[in-house]
């Protein structure tokens, strides 16, 4: 074929692909035009799903082709075209046609029957090529990787984190970097512990902070107390946990101004001088 899905050979291929000693197909469809391989698939055994698979992958990625090339089997071609459904002949079908070829019909791809190996010759090829390679190919990637699985990315961010253990208060909260913490499950309600429970406290890589005990994780948040007190200080502006107000600096502009403040007659006067006065 002169274009790039014009016509695609497809097929199953049995072979101890796995070096095992027993028998896998392996269903690979390949561009007649270019020798592109667009889907390859393993399957226990040659099978309507694995076919329905490398479509679906072809389909996909590249598109829908014009034309399926494949041999003779009863997945592609009805043994008994002429026997038809009921249902069938009342929608005007000619030909009796497999599950993969309604599939074909809807999509509107041409099927083709190879009548020998030669006529579907790049596959056959390919799976000449693949035994030789890809078993290969498979064997020293099992034999190379020592990795066992991975954990969810969110069980593995309560392990990429620092860790500290904590006992509880009366009130089921700890303290926490001057802060008083509370736990809450995943509804949001708050998990009540014994007063000296000891708890492990997780700081997370994203800053959150976690609560492990007994098997259990919660997510940490300001208590409510603590949260009423910080808000009220914000709205007062008082910065000191103890309520006072913020002493300025040495260096402050309000002590310049106060210490060297200029009195009506010229003089000036320090500190001292301007409280007396009044």
């Amino acid at each position: 074929m002169e274009r790039f899905g014009q016509m695609l050979q497809i097929d199953a291929s049995p072979f101890d692909w796995l070096s095992k000693g027993s028998m896998i197909s392996l269903h690979g469809a390949i561009d007649d035009g270019t020798g592109n391989v667009t889907a390859l698939r393993f399957e226990p055994a040659e099978c309507l799903d694995g076919y329905f698979r490398v479509l679906e992958e072809t389909v996909l990625a590249y598109g829908v082709p014009r034309s399926i090339d494949s041999d003779a089997h009863s997945i592609f071609f009805s043994p008994k075209p002429d026997r038809l459904t009921l249902v069938e002949e009342l929608r005007g079908a000619r030909d009796g046609l497999t599950q993969f070829g309604k599939a074909l019909d809807i999509l509107g791809i041409s099927p083709i029957k190879a009548l020998s190996p030669q006529a579907k010759g790049r596959i056959e090829r390919l799976w000449g090529t693949l035994q030789h390679r890809l078993v290969v190919d498979l064997r020293v990637a099992d034999e190379i990787t020592a990795f066992m699985p991975a954990p969810s990315r969110q069980d593995l961010a309560l392990v990429l984190c620092r860790r500290a253990f904590r006992k509880m208060t009366g009130d089921s909260t700890l303290s926490w970097k001057n802060r008083k913490g509370a736990a809450v499950d995943e509804q949001d309600r708050k998990a009540l512990f014994r007063r000296g429970t000891e708890v492990e406290v997780l700081t997370l890589l994203d800053g959150q902070m976690a609560l492990r005990h007994g098997g259990l994780c919660y997510r940490l948040v300001e208590s409510e107390e603590d949260k009423a007190r910080n808000d009220v200080n914000e709205g007062s502006g008082v910065k000191d946990k103890t309520g006072k107000p913020p002493v300025p600096a040495p260096d402050h502009p309000w002590r310049k101004w106060c210490g060297n403040r200029p009195n009506p007659r010229g003089q000036l006067l320090s500190v001292t001088a301007v409280t007396k006065e009044g």
